[in-house]
Parts: structure tokens; sequence; C-alpha cells
């Protein structure tokens, strides 16, 4: 990408962290969704977990001085609270056709994560995100 930057042009990315995903208290459907994100991201050959990476990359490249912000997205009631939830029920088919886990498992881990978006006590954190930019010299 830095490529096609012209001089003075800006590069700037924004990326979130899989592993940050989690609840307070703890709970067994977060921990699996980590587990099934991470198994996509190998059936896909993707990463989730690039964002606190980013400032090293851009320097890697060629890019001095990124600047970078972190944003922790975070719920406690809303119905923000079940997009991890909805991201599954559409992930679903790609899912179950790659044997990461089974139907019935996707059914109890959304169910549970409905309940802990309808309880107003569980703190859900959505993602760390990170955002970086720089100016190509």
């Amino acid at each position: 990408m830095r490529s096609l930057l012209k001089v003075g042009g800006v590069l700037v990315c924004e990326d979130y962290e899989q592993k940050s995903v989690i609840s307070e208290p703890p709970s067994r459907c977060y921990k699996r969704l980590n587990e099934i994100s991470n198994a996509m991201d190998v059936a896909f050959g993707v990463g989730s977990n690039i964002g606190l990476k980013m400032p090293r990359l851009f320097q890697e490249v060629g890019f001095i001085d990124p600047q970078v912000t972190i944003q922790e997205i975070v719920c406690l009631y809303g119905e923000e609270k079940r997009f991890w939830e909805i991201t599954l029920q559409e992930a679903r088919p790609a899912i179950l056709q790659h044997g990461v886990a089974a139907a019935e498992e996707l059914d109890e881990v959304c169910a549970e994560m409905r309940r802990i978006a309808e309880d107003k006590t569980t703190l859900v954190v959505l993602a760390r995100v990170s955002q970086v930019w720089a100016r190509k010299e």
C-alpha cells in the first residue's frame, strides 16, 4: 500500500483484536467465540489479532513516526451487546462448512450470548481497536 501513495500521502489503517473480546464476569461463550474465530482465521489464511502489531508493520515498510490510537469498545446494556451473537449467526454457514463448530454448539453459544446481552450486570468487551496512520516521506 505504501507504494501507491504519493510523497506526503497518508496511509490509515484500523484493525481490531479478536483476542480482546471478553465478558466480565468471564463466560464460556466468549472464550469459544475466540476459538472459533482463530480456527476460521486459519481456514481463510487471515489474522484477527494484527492491531497492536500495526505500528511496527508500518515501520518495517518504511514509514517514520506512525501515530497510534487504541479504543476499547465495551457494552453493559443495549442492542450492541448482541454484536458477536449476530456475527456468529451470519458466519454460521462458513463455520459449519469448515467444521469449526457443530450447529448445536453454535446454537448454545448464541443462546448464552443472548442471555448475557439481556443481563445488565455483565460487561462485554466487543474489541480493542487500533488505528495507525503515517505520512509517506
